[in-house]
């Protein structure tokens, strides 16, 4: 038995709507910070791609899809009927459920500028069928990543709140993230994507010098 989450992404910065929406977030640290991006789905319908409930990213416009295809690597089924979507389940609103070769993948445009290291922090608020405690596993591409579950908290009798740290050294061009049930069934409410791109040393130090030298000639 295995569930998977694979993510995409590329790089970071700010524009943006936020609604209500979304419940259970924890930040982190550097939101809003240089070099960030910050997404978030509620799934309060059954559009896919799925509407964005929080949508800070200057470098074009993130998406949440389902796919009913095998393997989640593949080219994507546009025609797949959109029939994973539940109004309540368990009483959570907006809910996917993933079964059988359906899954969820995201993509987030970032600056496609190479930097030393990127961070992706990952909420998902979801159940596994039929399992208590269960999570799903979670897999990049590319997957020369440092990976850690920073925090776990049980919501209600079925559905619980996780937290994944993702480091990748140098950041590529682009991750894919999804979410697959293989032989179990996975529900998702909702799902918060927070990325931040850190330039190598010898860039944060031109970007510290490029700032004195503004001051110093703002005070000639």
């Amino acid at each position: 038995m295995r569930n998977v989450v694979f993510i995409g992404t590329l790089c970071c910065v700010f524009s943006g709507i936020a609604s209500a929406a979304i419940m259970n977030d924890n930040p982190p640290a550097w939101r809003g910070d240089d070099f960030t991006t910050h997404q978030a789905w509620a799934f309060d319908n059954d559009n896919s791609p799925a509407d964005l409930d929080v949508d800070f990213n200057p470098f074009g416009p993130p998406m949440a899809e389902i796919v009913g295809i095998d393997p989640p690597f593949g080219p994507p089924d546009f025609n797949a009927p959109n029939t994973y979507w539940k109004a309540v389940d368990n009483g959570h609103e907006g809910v996917w459920r993933l079964y059988g070769e359906s899954f969820m993948r995201f993509f987030i445009p970032n600056n496609p500028r190479e930097n030393d290291t990127k961070i992706i922090q990952l909420q998902l608020t979801y159940r596994a069928g039929g399992q208590v405690g269960a999570e799903p596993e979670i897999f990049t591409y590319p997957d020369n990543v440092s990976m850690v579950l920073q925090d776990k908290v049980q919501l209600d009798n079925y559905y619980y709140h996780a937290i994944w740290e993702i480091i990748i050294k140098p950041n590529p061009d682009i991750e894919w993230l999804a979410i697959t049930p293989q032989d179990n069934l996975i529900y998702i409410d909702e799902a918060i994507i927070d990325t931040i791109c850190i330039p190598e040393p010898i860039t944060l130090c031109l970007f510290g010098l490029g700032g004195l030298m503004l001051r110093k000639k703002r005070r000639v």
